[in-house]
């Protein structure tokens, strides 16, 4: 009788059986085998067979991108008991599956309690062959986010822009507000210029922070209001992370609204402190001799008279408070009160025929 075609090369012929036949199965622990009819029994390793459980398709986002090192599994002690059990499957010739593998992997911890972006980063950061990708996308990450603290004013030492880059990238965080967000705690005040010499060197922030910094301490002395750093700090904080600077000028309102109690219903989103006390500017301007420009919330006589009440317990009326500069030595030697008290006197001289 002819001998039935033979399946491959790896086939031996038994006479025993009379038909083609795999040769006897090698025994060693350290390995598993597969059968290939050309090939013959293959020696898989470890490492070969934890590569081989990479690429299950049907996986949403970053989980689609497993990539398992056996260095990372054996890093976990769920993800090591998974794999042990289906290194002995594999060995005993019921080898599992990836979707078994996969489903098995989903009942540890190390999935459970980490979302996808975190398991990627822990399996990418424990496979020594995509360390130079890892560094790469670290030093990706890291210039990009130097980039937005010069933007947004966040001053981050080199070592504090490193944690920061694997921590953004472990956790998934990509888009330019998720980023800019994670500087926040990095804003802070700092020495700035703001002029010649040592005298203009003042506590400021810096980037898109400073600019809010100055719209809010615009506000402030146009209220009469002054607000400490960590007041500036946080609104300008909450603006880059999406907050609404407006939030900073009615808060700065409030403020005038109760210190500034006779004018409160003057003070508004569009009249602010000084603006509601333009009359009293106005007779500081003329009895003391000085511009309407130099005097501001900031100005002593502005701040009595937007907070003083007559008898009635209504706001200071003009007569009072002109009459309370003229008793002043401020007036008494500003050039426009020397004047009146000359003609003052040069009227009383002239009446008693001197």
């Amino acid at each position: 009788m002819a001998r039935p075609a033979r399946p491959g090369k790896a086939w031996v012929w038994s006479n025993n059986k009379k038909a083609w036949a795999k040769p006897a199965k090698p025994s060693n622990k350290n390995f598993a085998y597969g059968w290939d009819d050309t090939k013959g029994w293959i020696k898989k390793t470890q490492e070969e067979f934890a590569t081989g459980l990479s690429g299950l398709t049907g996986l949403e986002g970053n989980d689609a991108n497993w990539a398992f090192a056996l260095t990372a599994i054996k890093a976990d002690a769920g993800l090591t008991d998974v794999f042990n059990r289906a290194w002995k499957a594999e060995q005993a010739g019921s080898a599992w599956t990836k979707e078994t593998f996969y489903n098995e992997v989903k009942k540890k911890d190390w999935y459970k309690k980490h979302d996808s972006a975190w398991r990627a980063y822990d399996l990418k950061s424990k496979d020594p062959l995509q360390a130079g990708n890892l560094a790469s996308d670290i030093k990706t990450r890291e210039t990009l986010l130097k980039t937005y603290a010069t933007i947004i004013g966040a001053t981050i030492t080199d070592a504090d822009l490193t944690t920061l880059a694997k921590s953004t990238l472990q956790s998934g965080l990509s888009s330019d507000a998720e980023l800019k967000s994670t500087l926040t705690s990095y804003i802070d005040f700092s020495k700035i210029s703001i002029g010649q010499g040592i005298a203009n060197v003042t506590n400021g922030l810096i980037g898109s922070a400073g600019n809010t910094e100055s719209q809010i301490r615009q506000w402030a002395t146009d209220y009469g209001i002054t607000v400490d750093s960590n007041f500036v700090k946080q609104y300008a904080t909450n603006v880059i992370n999406g907050g609404d600077i407006n939030d900073a000028h009615k808060a700065i309102i409030d403020l005038a609204k109760k210190t500034y109690q006779p004018w409160a219903d003057n003070i508004t989103d569009t009249q602010t402190t000084i603006a509601a006390g333009a009359h009293y500017k106005n007779s500081i301007s003329n009895m003391l001799g000085v511009t309407p420009e130099s005097i501001n919330m900031q100005n002593g006589w502005m701040q009595k008279f937007m907070t003083a009440k007559d008898d009635k317990g209504n706001p200071l009326g003009i007569p009072e408070a002109e009459k309370a500069i003229r008793q002043s030595n401020e007036w008494a030697t500003s050039t426009t009160g020397r004047e009146q008290i000359n003609t003052i006197g040069n009227q009383i001289l002239a009446k008693m025929g001197i």
